[in-house]
């Protein structure tokens, strides 16, 4: 039965915002055909999506508890994945809200911890105790990095992200527009290292050590670089 004449072309158009390149990859491809089925054959709702979303992170962080960490690394990008349509189809239909972007981004901050943790007492029993550092210090970076984030925005209106990675040139600049996409690091490109790439490839001290790194850049370039660009600007004032 369909609930409302959506075509596939609209539905692409309306539900694509800017973009990670890895998410335009390796998710859009799956994530834009079933937010079309969705907005066209069912009335479920972003809400519904983002509490689906919530039970497949905390499924995969068991299945990182018990070990499982392939099973774990798929339940993750499944998590992912509907965490990208909820919103898509919360842009289709105009459903878009603070409270669902305020639900959407505690269970995110949730599901990531439990991963976290699950693989933490997962290398805790198999006695990996420099990977559990390692993850350790990710995990409570990670939420600095949000609390900082949050407290920052809430200092400003609208920040300028300012993008060490690529030159900010016109033509880089009206292709990444163009495409919705950007390069920009950060929490996406970290936990799909720490809960996708790094558990399958099985390269979990490169793997943790980079997304640490990464963390660190996107601290730096999203939160440090901007807050002293504020407090130099008060000064000149």
């Amino acid at each position: 039965m369909v609930y409302k004449d959506y075509n596939y072309l609209e539905v692409s158009r309306r539900s694509t915002k800017k973009l990670f390149v890895l998410t335009r990859l390796f998710f859009d491809p799956l994530a834009i055909p079933l937010t079309f089925l969705f907005v066209r054959y069912t009335r479920i709702s972003p809400n519904q999506i983002t509490f689906f979303a919530f039970l497949i992170g905390l499924l995969s962080s068991w299945f990182f508890y018990r070990g499982w960490v392939i099973e774990g690394a798929v339940g993750y990008y499944f998590f992912f994945l509907f965490d990208n349509i909820d919103g898509k189809i919360a842009r289709v239909r105009n459903l878009s809200s603070n409270l669902g972007g305020f639900l959407d981004f505690v269970v995110d901050r949730i599901v990531m911890s439990s991963m976290s943790f699950g693989l933490i007492l997962h290398f805790i029993e198999t006695r990996n105790i420099e990977i559990c550092v390692l993850l350790l210090i990710y995990t409570l970076f990670s939420l600095v990095k949000d609390i900082a984030k949050i407290s920052l925005d809430n200092i400003v209106v609208r920040k300028k992200e300012i993008n060490l990675l690529i030159n900010n040139s016109r033509i880089i600049t009206e292709f990444c527009d163009k495409y919705k996409i950007h390069f920009k690091p950060g929490q996406v490109l970290s936990s799909l290292l720490v809960y996708l790439v790094t558990p399958l490839s099985g390269y979990y001290f490169l793997g943790y050590s980079a997304a640490i790194l990464i963390l660190f850049f996107s601290f730096y370039s999203n939160i440090i670089l901007p807050l002293f660009k504020l407090l130099m600007n008060k000064k000149v004032l």
